[in-house]
């Protein structure tokens, strides 16, 4: 069994978790790494140096990135409704 290092950090109402303890990335970091157009894991890794040294958080680096990519998708079809 994986297990998976996630560490909750809360400071004036903003709620992060630590994905990658050993780079110091946050679930909001890889949101913002699909916002700048990275689509996959390997782009990840290049950008941010996610799973690039122990590899405990691939698993939940890939669940975070396919929940961005999903969001980013529906917020562009949203936006392409008419009001």
């Amino acid at each position: 069994m994986r297990m998976i290092l996630a560490i909750i950090v809360i400071n004036i109402g903003i709620c992060l978790m630590f994905v990658c303890i050993c780079n110091e990335v946050t679930d909001k970091d890889i949101h913002e790494a699909v916002d700048k157009g990275v689509q996959c894991m390997d782009g990840l890794n290049k950008h941010l140096k996610v799973a690039g040294c122990c590899g405990r958080c691939e698993e939940c680096a890939r669940k975070i990135l396919r929940q961005a990519m999903s969001q980013k998708y529906y917020s562009s079809e949203m936006a392409l409704l008419p009001t």
